[in-house]
This record gives structure tokens, C-alpha cells and sequence, in this order.
């Protein structure tokens, strides 16, 4: 038998005290019960009754001190992450909303009428303002963006580019933010893209597997991670082997660059308006 830690220790400890409440007020109880069961007449039942106040301290301390150890602590529920209960490799059967298929009138309302404003997701990290309306593309742009404009700059570059795009609700930090569609075929996304604005921290692989699972469960090929941040070189390794296309700032900017002058307006329109 292994031996505990000093923590498994500590964690038992009000469990233990516990215990030792209710055997207290167990022992107060049959000092006051065992003269009633013994009768009074019998020596023993006498001996029992001189030791009641023994037995009422008993109760009462026992009954308090249970009292001062019952659990003032909200339940909690700790949810771990896909990177910790995920094998690489692994299947998972991912039931999700089916998406809506979109076009840039659907981006459009969203971004007016959403009601987004500048609230951020609680996985965005702070991010410094542009100072006024910029009126070209630049990094700064690219990583000082709203987080749902980010996402609906990515969605209408892929639009450009010839697919159809259906946004996926945010059910979790893991999900797929847009789907991709291709406009000769019918049926099921010919890709999937995820999308994460972050600051001051690095994508590793354990994202990028966390989407290589979920582009299984759905047989997608390819998948794409767009994002602020930089990535890891395991990243870029585990992304070369799996069909994950990486988009940093500097790869954004650089499909950007190669959309018409109107496009890369109507991009930037998405981007400030």
C-alpha cells in the first residue's frame, strides 16, 4: 500500500473530525440512555446517571463542533481540458448545431446588430486600441481587433477566395469557429477554421490536436488555425504532419495583400466599422 501524501492527508482531515463529532455525540447519547434501558434501581443504572453531565457536555460539544464543520462551499465542478482527457490519435463523436451557411450580407448584420460591442470571450487576453480609424491594413490592425470581427475578417476571406462559410455557435474554448464549404459540391464542410485572438501567448500542438480530433470525427482533410498569436515549433511540426494550415498575423495580412483594392476594403469595413 502506497503511502499518502501530505495533501491526501490534509483533505482528509475534515472527514476525520467529522468522524469524531458523531462518535462523540454517539458516546453523550448512550451515557443518557443506558440508565432508562438499565432502570433506575440497578447499581449500574445509578453509576450511569452520576456521569450524565459527562454525557450531556458530550452531546452538546459534539453537536457543535459538527455544526462548525458542515461544508459553507459552493459545489464546484472542475472541467478538464480536451488536451487531458484526449489521446492523440483518438476518436471523438462530436455533436454539435449544424451550422448555417453565410455570406457577407450574414456577416454584415451581425457585426450591426449582434450586439457585441467590445466585449471580449474569457479566453482573450487584453489588447491595446487602435488610437484612431486606420484607413490601411497593418499588424497593429490585425492584433488589435475586436475578437468577432477577427473572426468574421477570417470568415469573408475565405468567402473571397470561393467557399461557402457556415459560423459554428461557441459551445467551448476547442470548438470549430467556421466551417467551410465548397460551392461545386454538395454535402458536407470540405475544411474547418479555428480562430483565436490572443496576446502575449503562444499556440501549442495540444490546440492544434484538440481540432485534428474534431476534423476526424467529421472526416474533414484539411483545417486551419487562425490567429494573433505565434505558434509553437512543435506546433508547425504537429500541424505539417496533420493538414492544418497556420495563420498568423503576418499570414493574414499576407492573403489580404493578394485580394483586390475593393476587397481589402470591404475587409477593412468588417474590421472598424
Amino acid at each position: 500500500m502506497t503511502r499518502r501524501s501530505t495533501a491526501q492527508k490534509a483533505a482528509l482531515t475534515p472527514r476525520r473530525r467529522r468522524g469524531a463529532a458523531i462518535q462523540i455525540v454517539g458516546g453523550g447519547l448512550l451515557l443518557l440512555v443506558l440508565p432508562v434501558v438499565l432502570g433506575s434501581s440497578s447499581a449500574a443504572a445509578q453509576g450511569f446517571q452520576a456521569l450524565a453531565p459527562v454525557g450531556w457536555t458530550m452531546l452538546v460539544g459534539g453537536l457543535v463542533l459538527l455544526w462548525s464543520l458542515r461544508d459553507k462551499s459552493p459545489a464546484t465542478m472542475v472541467v478538464k481540458p480536451a488536451s487531458s482527457w484526449v489521446s492523440p490519435g483518438s476518436q471523438i463523436v462530436v455533436d454539435s448545431p449544424r451550422p448555417v451557411r453565410r455570406n457577407k450580407a450574414d456577416i454584415d448584420i451581425d457585426l450591426g446588430t449582434a450586439g457585441f460591442g467590445d466585449r471580449s470571450p474569457p479566453w482573450s487576453l487584453a489588447r491595446p486600441q487602435p488610437a484612431e480609424r486606420p484607413s490601411g491594413w497593418s499588424k497593429e490592425l490585425v492584433e488589435t481587433m475586436q475578437w468577432r470581427r477577427f473572426e468574421a475578417v477570417v470568415e469573408a476571406l475565405f468567402q473571397q477566395a470561393g467557399f461557402e462559410t457556415g459560423l459554428q455557435p461557441h459551445l467551448g474554448n476547442d470548438g470549430v469557429d467556421i466551417w467551410l464549404y465548397s460551392r461545386s459540391q454538395t454535402g458536407g464542410p470540405v475544411s474547418v477554421v479555428q480562430c483565436k485572438q490572443w496576446h502575449g501567448e503562444s499556440v501549442g500542438p495540444d490546440r492544434l490536436r484538440a481540432l485534428r480530433l474534431i476534423m476526424n470525427a467529421h472526416e474533414v482533410e484539411r483545417g486551419q488555425f487562425a490567429t494573433t498569436a505565434s505558434f509553437t515549433p512543435e506546433a508547425v511540426a504537429f500541424a505539417r504532419r496533420n493538414g492544418i494550415h497556420l495563420l498568423d498575423a503576418e499570414g493574414i495580412l499576407a492573403l489580404i495583400a493578394k485580394r483586390s483594392p475593393s476587397q481589402q476594403q470591404a475587409l477593412l469595413s468588417l474590421a472598424v466599422d
